[in-house]
């Protein structure tokens, strides 16, 4: 098992915590040895957990080079080993790249930006690459983002945008999605994981951080029980409806009202 020593990375890069690799050996117990359907972990596993991880990182294969998953693939076959052992290092490293690579699109697409698509050129772009084969290089795929941005451009063309809207939607688009990336935390990257490690046991299975727990949890009951209020949702947003009587808010507000 690797100690907090041995995780140390470069500032900035996200890695796994010592709870993240206790939890995660308690998952992977449960995950092989108690779940219904019992499944080896070995090799194959191993593969199927790589590719669903890069598939939930990249679907359409926008963001990684055929380099990138060149190297990942080195580690292809020692996924069920590391998750026996508590590493998690592979993953991590994954998403590190993913998340510089996040950010060299967000750059590329502010340059197309700079000025209006010519859509007089007849060209084709294909939305369905799930089956395409990845980028070999970043010009192939400074190409294929220049098709793919300019076919969005064309759309909200289409629908009677003026190009400095469309620049401005578009490129607030990409910045937002750099910037959602660039918050993801250690926690995040661990649970996309367990996840993707979780898909191939069931796909009805999922690990839910602490967070996302909570979050679930009053997605599901409208309720916070933690300040005794229920919730009502109204225009999108989530509001205070009710105070819960005896509960913490109530009494914070009874105690004020003295």
């Amino acid at each position: 098992m690797q100690t907090s020593d041995e995780r140390k990375v470069k500032d900035g890069e996200l890695a796994p915590t010592d709870d993240q690799v206790k939890v995660g050996l308690l998952v992977t117990q449960i995950f092989s040895q108690y779940h219904y359907k019992k499944t080896k972990l070995d090799d194959s596993l191993s593969a199927k957990i790589m590719e669903q991880y890069l598939k939930n990182l990249d679907y359409n294969k926008m963001y990684f080079l055929a380099s990138d998953i060149e190297k990942f693939n080195r580690h292809r076959f020692q996924l069920d080993d590391n998750l026996k052992d508590g590493e998690y290092a592979v993953p991590y490293e994954i998403f590190n790249v993913y998340r510089t690579r996040v950010k060299e699109r967000d750059a590329h697409v502010k340059q197309l930006l700079e000025k209006e698509f010519d859509y007089t050129v007849d060209e084709y772009y294909d939305s369905e690459r799930e089956k395409a084969p990845w980028a070999k290089s970043t010009a192939e795929l400074n190409e294929l983002w220049r098709k793919y941005v300019k076919n969005q451009a064309l759309s909200l063309k289409l629908a009677g945008k003026p190009w400095t809207e469309t620049a401005k939607t578009l490129g607030d688009r990409y910045q937002n999605i750099d910037k959602s990336i660039a918050k993801s935390t250690s926690e995040d990257v661990f649970q996309a994981y367990m996840n993707s490690f979780a898909e191939n046991i069931d796909p009805h299975t999922n690990y839910l951080s602490p967070a996302s727990s909570a979050n679930f949890k009053i997605e599901m009951s409208r309720t916070l029980e933690g300040i005794g209020a229920t919730l009502k949702s109204e225009n999108e947003l989530t509001t205070v409806a009710d105070i819960v009587v005896g509960g913490p808010r109530f009494q914070e507000q009874a105690d004020q009202k003295r």
